[in-house]
């Protein structure tokens, strides 16, 4: 996902294994409750195989949701 200058929302079910890899300097980030924070990556355990983004973002607000 890239975005220079914004908001941006991913949305994913709770039960899905996720990873999001933020790449940025000036971004603002919340995340649901489901999800655990190690540095800049963002993890959700679930079934299934894993899916993962990579955000690009220059400045803006992030939020990983598990709704």
């Amino acid at each position: 996902v890239d975005s220079g200058l914004g908001n941006v929302t991913l949305i994913l079910p709770k039960d899905v294994n996720a990873k999001v890899s933020v790449e940025s300097a000036a971004v603002n980030i919340n995340h649901g409750s489901s999800w655990s924070q190690n540095g800049k990556d963002y993890t959700q355990e679930g079934e299934g195989p894993t899916l993962t983004f990579t955000v690009k973002m220059a400045a803006g607000n992030l939020l990983i949701s598990d709704n």
